[in-house]
Protein backbone atom coordinates (compact mmCIF):
# COMPACT_ATOMS: atom_id res chain seq x y z
CA UNK A 1 0.00 0.00 0.00
CA UNK A 2 0.66 3.86 -0.35
CA UNK A 3 0.86 4.50 3.37
CA UNK A 4 -0.15 7.66 4.26
CA UNK A 5 0.38 6.93 8.52
CA UNK A 6 -3.06 6.87 9.90
CA UNK A 7 -5.55 4.75 7.24
CA UNK A 8 -7.62 2.77 8.74
CA UNK A 9 -8.11 -0.08 5.50
CA UNK A 10 -11.77 -0.60 5.91
CA UNK A 11 -12.92 -3.86 4.18
CA UNK A 12 -16.46 -2.78 3.30
CA UNK A 13 -18.85 -5.88 4.81
CA UNK A 14 -21.90 -5.42 4.00
CA UNK A 15 -25.76 -5.99 5.32
CA UNK A 16 -25.00 -9.92 5.18
CA UNK A 17 -22.32 -9.22 7.80
CA UNK A 18 -21.56 -11.49 10.87
CA UNK A 19 -18.89 -10.17 12.92
CA UNK A 20 -17.77 -13.27 14.04
CA UNK A 21 -16.79 -14.87 11.00
CA UNK A 22 -14.31 -15.09 8.53
CA UNK A 23 -16.39 -17.11 6.21
CA UNK A 24 -18.77 -14.20 5.64
CA UNK A 25 -19.22 -13.27 1.93
CA UNK A 26 -19.19 -9.28 1.70
CA UNK A 27 -17.13 -7.05 4.40
CA UNK A 28 -16.81 -3.61 5.24
CA UNK A 29 -12.84 -2.74 5.68
CA UNK A 30 -10.83 0.41 6.09
CA UNK A 31 -7.25 1.08 7.08
CA UNK A 32 -5.67 3.30 9.67
CA UNK A 33 -2.48 4.71 9.05
CA UNK A 34 -0.66 6.73 11.73
CA UNK A 35 -1.06 10.52 12.13
CA UNK A 36 0.57 12.92 10.07
CA UNK A 37 -0.22 15.13 7.51
CA UNK A 38 -3.87 13.79 6.51
CA UNK A 39 -6.59 15.55 5.63
CA UNK A 40 -9.11 14.56 7.94
CA UNK A 41 -8.03 15.59 11.02
CA UNK A 42 -8.81 18.04 13.98
CA UNK A 43 -7.64 21.11 15.05
CA UNK A 44 -5.02 19.49 17.17
CA UNK A 45 -3.35 17.55 14.73
CA UNK A 46 -4.75 14.18 15.32
CA UNK A 47 -6.81 12.33 13.13
CA UNK A 48 -10.56 12.24 13.49
CA UNK A 49 -11.54 9.40 16.14
CA UNK A 50 -12.25 6.18 14.87
CA UNK A 51 -15.10 5.40 17.34
CA UNK A 52 -16.83 7.58 14.67
CA UNK A 53 -17.18 4.06 12.52
CA UNK A 54 -19.25 2.90 15.41
CA UNK A 55 -21.13 5.58 16.62
CA UNK A 56 -22.20 7.17 13.03
CA UNK A 57 -23.53 3.59 12.10
CA UNK A 58 -20.92 3.09 9.33
CA UNK A 59 -21.58 -1.29 8.99
CA UNK A 60 -17.77 -1.36 9.15
CA UNK A 61 -17.09 -4.75 10.12
CA UNK A 62 -13.23 -4.72 10.04
CA UNK A 63 -10.67 -1.97 10.87
CA UNK A 64 -6.68 -2.83 9.71
CA UNK A 65 -4.17 -0.73 11.59
CA UNK A 66 -1.63 0.35 9.55
CA UNK A 67 1.64 -0.38 9.69
CA UNK A 68 3.90 -2.70 11.41
CA UNK A 69 7.44 -3.17 10.54
CA UNK A 70 10.49 -4.81 12.24
CA UNK A 71 13.21 -2.86 13.40
CA UNK A 72 17.04 -4.10 14.18
CA UNK A 73 19.11 -1.75 16.41
CA UNK A 74 22.54 -2.72 17.05
CA UNK A 75 22.30 -2.08 20.74
CA UNK A 76 18.92 -3.89 22.02
CA UNK A 77 16.61 -6.70 20.76
CA UNK A 78 14.57 -6.13 17.50
CA UNK A 79 11.34 -4.51 18.41
CA UNK A 80 8.08 -3.79 16.31
CA UNK A 81 8.18 0.25 14.91
CA UNK A 82 4.30 1.30 14.30
CA UNK A 83 3.35 4.85 12.55
CA UNK A 84 6.20 6.74 10.96
CA UNK A 85 8.61 4.37 12.83
CA UNK A 86 7.26 4.83 16.23
CA UNK A 87 7.73 2.19 18.84
CA UNK A 88 4.75 0.52 19.31
CA UNK A 89 4.64 1.19 22.39
CA UNK A 90 5.35 4.35 22.36
CA UNK A 91 3.10 7.10 24.05
CA UNK A 92 2.05 8.97 21.25
CA UNK A 93 0.48 5.92 20.27
CA UNK A 94 -1.30 5.27 23.30
CA UNK A 95 -4.29 7.17 22.37
CA UNK A 96 -5.55 4.70 19.82
CA UNK A 97 -5.82 1.57 21.81
CA UNK A 98 -8.63 2.58 23.79
CA UNK A 99 -10.62 3.45 20.63
CA UNK A 100 -9.69 -0.17 19.22
CA UNK A 101 -10.90 -1.71 22.43
CA UNK A 102 -13.88 0.38 21.96
CA UNK A 103 -14.34 -0.78 18.45
CA UNK A 104 -14.14 -4.74 19.72
CA UNK A 105 -16.81 -4.61 22.08
CA UNK A 106 -19.01 -3.29 19.44
CA UNK A 107 -18.17 -5.76 16.97
CA UNK A 108 -15.47 -4.63 15.00
CA UNK A 109 -12.32 -7.24 14.16
CA UNK A 110 -9.15 -5.14 14.69
CA UNK A 111 -6.37 -6.39 12.23
CA UNK A 112 -2.35 -5.31 11.82
CA UNK A 113 -0.94 -4.57 9.00
CA UNK A 114 2.47 -5.69 8.88
CA UNK A 115 5.30 -5.11 5.75
CA UNK A 116 3.99 -3.16 2.98
CA UNK A 117 6.94 -1.32 0.91
CA UNK A 118 9.43 -1.48 3.64
CA UNK A 119 12.37 -3.63 2.62
CA UNK A 120 13.94 -4.15 5.85
CA UNK A 121 11.16 -6.34 7.63
CA UNK A 122 11.03 -8.65 5.30
CA UNK A 123 14.85 -9.04 4.75
CA UNK A 124 15.08 -9.43 8.64
CA UNK A 125 12.82 -12.14 8.90
CA UNK A 126 14.37 -13.98 5.77
CA UNK A 127 17.73 -13.25 7.63
CA UNK A 128 16.30 -14.74 11.02
CA UNK A 129 13.27 -15.98 11.08
CA UNK A 130 13.10 -17.16 14.98
CA UNK A 131 14.81 -13.35 15.92
CA UNK A 132 12.52 -11.19 14.42
CA UNK A 133 8.72 -13.60 14.40
CA UNK A 134 8.91 -13.05 18.19
CA UNK A 135 8.72 -9.33 18.71
CA UNK A 136 5.91 -9.30 16.19
CA UNK A 137 3.76 -12.72 17.85
CA UNK A 138 4.46 -10.50 21.09
CA UNK A 139 3.14 -7.72 19.65
CA UNK A 140 -0.42 -9.24 17.94
CA UNK A 141 -0.83 -10.55 21.97
CA UNK A 142 -0.02 -7.60 24.10
CA UNK A 143 -2.55 -5.51 21.91
CA UNK A 144 -5.12 -8.30 21.41
CA UNK A 145 -5.27 -8.47 17.64
CA UNK A 146 -8.12 -10.24 15.90
CA UNK A 147 -5.60 -10.91 13.08
CA UNK A 148 -3.35 -9.41 10.67
CA UNK A 149 -2.14 -8.66 7.46
CA UNK A 150 0.53 -8.96 5.39
CA UNK A 151 1.40 -6.22 2.64
CA UNK A 152 4.08 -7.80 0.46
CA UNK A 153 5.37 -4.88 -1.99
CA UNK A 154 8.90 -6.21 -1.91
CA UNK A 155 11.23 -9.20 -2.76
CA UNK A 156 10.11 -12.19 -0.60
CA UNK A 157 9.84 -15.69 -1.00
CA UNK A 158 6.76 -17.77 -1.68
CA UNK A 159 7.82 -20.35 1.30
CA UNK A 160 9.10 -17.47 3.63
CA UNK A 161 5.06 -16.19 3.27
CA UNK A 162 3.77 -19.97 3.69
CA UNK A 163 5.98 -20.45 7.03
CA UNK A 164 5.30 -17.03 8.30
CA UNK A 165 1.28 -17.87 7.79
CA UNK A 166 1.61 -21.20 9.27
CA UNK A 167 3.71 -20.22 11.99
CA UNK A 168 0.86 -17.39 12.84
CA UNK A 169 -1.92 -20.15 12.67
CA UNK A 170 0.21 -22.29 15.25
CA UNK A 171 0.70 -20.12 17.67
CA UNK A 172 -2.96 -17.42 17.48
CA UNK A 173 -5.39 -20.40 16.58
CA UNK A 174 -7.07 -21.16 13.81
CA UNK A 175 -9.81 -17.94 14.92
CA UNK A 176 -7.14 -15.62 14.40
CA UNK A 177 -7.42 -13.77 10.97
CA UNK A 178 -5.00 -13.82 8.13
CA UNK A 179 -5.27 -12.03 5.23
CA UNK A 180 -2.55 -10.55 2.42
CA UNK A 181 -2.93 -7.35 0.56
CA UNK A 182 -1.98 -8.45 -3.32
CA UNK A 183 -2.60 -6.01 -6.12
CA UNK A 184 -4.65 -6.62 -8.51
CA UNK A 185 -2.50 -8.18 -11.05
CA UNK A 186 -0.39 -10.58 -8.58
CA UNK A 187 -3.83 -12.28 -8.23
CA UNK A 188 -4.45 -12.53 -12.00
CA UNK A 189 -3.96 -15.97 -13.99
CA UNK A 190 -0.59 -15.26 -15.21
CA UNK A 191 0.93 -13.79 -12.02
CA UNK A 192 3.02 -11.37 -12.67
CA UNK A 193 3.05 -8.89 -9.60
CA UNK A 194 4.00 -5.26 -10.01
CA UNK A 195 4.62 -5.54 -6.34
CA UNK A 196 6.50 -8.21 -4.63
CA UNK A 197 7.29 -11.69 -6.00
CA UNK A 198 4.52 -13.78 -4.43
CA UNK A 199 3.03 -16.47 -6.15
CA UNK A 200 -0.78 -15.96 -4.88
CA UNK A 201 -1.91 -18.92 -7.21
CA UNK A 202 0.92 -21.38 -5.61
CA UNK A 203 0.52 -20.00 -1.99
CA UNK A 204 -3.20 -20.68 -2.24
CA UNK A 205 -3.32 -23.76 -3.71
CA UNK A 206 -0.61 -24.65 -0.52
CA UNK A 207 -1.90 -22.93 1.96
CA UNK A 208 -4.85 -25.48 2.59
CA UNK A 209 -5.97 -25.84 6.41
CA UNK A 210 -9.00 -27.98 7.23
CA UNK A 211 -9.36 -26.66 11.00
CA UNK A 212 -9.32 -22.89 9.37
CA UNK A 213 -12.12 -21.13 7.67
CA UNK A 214 -12.67 -21.62 4.41
CA UNK A 215 -10.32 -24.46 4.47
CA UNK A 216 -7.61 -21.79 3.76
CA UNK A 217 -4.48 -20.52 5.72
CA UNK A 218 -5.59 -16.95 4.16
CA UNK A 219 -8.99 -15.78 5.34
CA UNK A 220 -9.31 -13.95 2.11
CA UNK A 221 -7.53 -11.46 -0.22
CA UNK A 222 -7.92 -7.90 0.37
CA UNK A 223 -7.21 -6.91 -3.82
CA UNK A 224 -5.71 -3.40 -4.54
CA UNK A 225 -7.66 -2.42 -7.44
CA UNK A 226 -5.59 0.93 -8.09
CA UNK A 227 -2.47 2.25 -7.39
CA UNK A 228 -0.69 0.95 -10.93
CA UNK A 229 -0.93 -2.88 -10.30
CA UNK A 230 -4.71 -2.53 -11.26
CA UNK A 231 -6.06 0.73 -11.59
CA UNK A 232 -9.57 -0.64 -12.88
CA UNK A 233 -12.09 0.39 -9.83
CA UNK A 234 -14.12 1.96 -12.80
CA UNK A 235 -15.76 -1.11 -14.13
CA UNK A 236 -16.01 -4.88 -12.70
CA UNK A 237 -13.49 -6.03 -15.14
CA UNK A 238 -10.11 -6.62 -13.15
CA UNK A 239 -12.12 -7.89 -10.25
CA UNK A 240 -13.71 -10.46 -12.41
CA UNK A 241 -10.22 -11.26 -14.15
CA UNK A 242 -9.31 -12.63 -10.33
CA UNK A 243 -11.89 -14.44 -9.88
CA UNK A 244 -11.39 -16.18 -13.80
CA UNK A 245 -7.92 -16.69 -12.74
CA UNK A 246 -9.17 -19.59 -9.57
CA UNK A 247 -10.05 -17.15 -6.66
CA UNK A 248 -13.42 -17.76 -5.22
CA UNK A 249 -15.26 -13.96 -5.37
CA UNK A 250 -15.74 -14.58 -1.57
CA UNK A 251 -12.33 -14.33 -0.72
CA UNK A 252 -11.46 -11.46 -2.86
CA UNK A 253 -12.44 -8.05 -0.92
CA UNK A 254 -12.44 -5.27 -3.97
CA UNK A 255 -10.07 -2.36 -2.42
CA UNK A 256 -10.08 1.50 -3.94
CA UNK A 257 -8.65 4.83 -3.20
CA UNK A 258 -10.77 6.89 -1.53
CA UNK A 259 -8.93 9.93 -2.41
CA UNK A 260 -6.88 10.72 -5.74
CA UNK A 261 -3.60 11.50 -2.48
CA UNK A 262 -3.73 8.09 -1.36
CA UNK A 263 -2.53 6.38 -5.45
CA UNK A 264 -3.54 6.70 -8.52
CA UNK A 265 -6.77 5.20 -10.01
CA UNK A 266 -8.88 7.23 -7.96
CA UNK A 267 -12.61 7.54 -9.09
CA UNK A 268 -15.74 9.61 -7.33
CA UNK A 269 -18.01 7.50 -5.10
CA UNK A 270 -20.90 6.83 -8.02
CA UNK A 271 -18.09 5.42 -9.84
CA UNK A 272 -17.49 3.11 -7.02
CA UNK A 273 -20.86 2.88 -6.28
CA UNK A 274 -22.01 1.76 -9.95
CA UNK A 275 -18.91 -0.85 -9.97
CA UNK A 276 -19.45 -2.27 -6.50
CA UNK A 277 -23.76 -2.87 -7.21
CA UNK A 278 -22.37 -4.84 -10.92
CA UNK A 279 -20.35 -6.87 -8.61
CA UNK A 280 -22.74 -8.14 -6.49
CA UNK A 281 -25.49 -8.18 -8.67
CA UNK A 282 -23.34 -10.47 -10.31
CA UNK A 283 -21.96 -12.66 -7.76
CA UNK A 284 -24.78 -11.68 -4.90
CA UNK A 285 -23.93 -13.57 -1.36
CA UNK A 286 -20.40 -14.89 -2.71
CA UNK A 287 -18.93 -11.29 -3.16
CA UNK A 288 -16.23 -10.32 -0.84
CA UNK A 289 -16.68 -6.80 0.22
CA UNK A 290 -14.56 -3.89 -0.30
CA UNK A 291 -12.42 -1.70 1.37
CA UNK A 292 -11.30 1.66 1.18
CA UNK A 293 -7.89 3.07 1.48
CA UNK A 294 -7.58 5.28 3.76
CA UNK A 295 -9.18 6.65 6.62
CA UNK A 296 -7.62 10.11 6.86
CA UNK A 297 -7.98 11.09 3.45
CA UNK A 298 -11.90 9.41 3.03
CA UNK A 299 -14.25 11.56 1.31
CA UNK A 300 -12.10 14.75 1.11
CA UNK A 301 -12.00 14.38 -2.93
CA UNK A 302 -15.58 13.64 -2.51
CA UNK A 303 -16.76 17.20 -0.97
CA UNK A 304 -17.39 15.47 2.13
CA UNK A 305 -15.99 17.15 5.87
CA UNK A 306 -15.36 14.10 7.79
CA UNK A 307 -14.25 10.12 6.57
CA UNK A 308 -17.10 8.31 8.30
CA UNK A 309 -19.68 10.40 5.73
CA UNK A 310 -17.70 8.64 2.83
CA UNK A 311 -18.12 5.46 4.63
CA UNK A 312 -21.69 5.96 4.88
CA UNK A 313 -22.28 6.05 1.24
CA UNK A 314 -19.52 4.34 0.24
CA UNK A 315 -21.66 0.97 2.36
CA UNK A 316 -25.44 2.30 1.77
CA UNK A 317 -25.30 0.71 -1.75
Amino acid sequence: MVYSYWSLFCALAFASYSSASATTSTRNIIWVDGPDQGTNQTDSGTPDNITQLVTENTRVTHVILSSAHLNNPTDAPPYVNFWSDLPINSSKTAFIWPQVKQLQQNGVKVLLSFGGADDGSWGHLLDNFAKFYAPLLQALKDYEFDGIDLDIETDYTTAGALQLLEKLNDDMGSDFILTMSPVQDCLSESGDCSFGSINYQYLDNNGSYPDRANSKLVSWYNGQFYAGGGDGANSPSEYETVVDAGFDASRVVFGVADCSVDGSGWYPLSTYNSTVTQLREKYGSDFGGAFGWDWNNAGSCDGLAHPWQWRVLFCNL
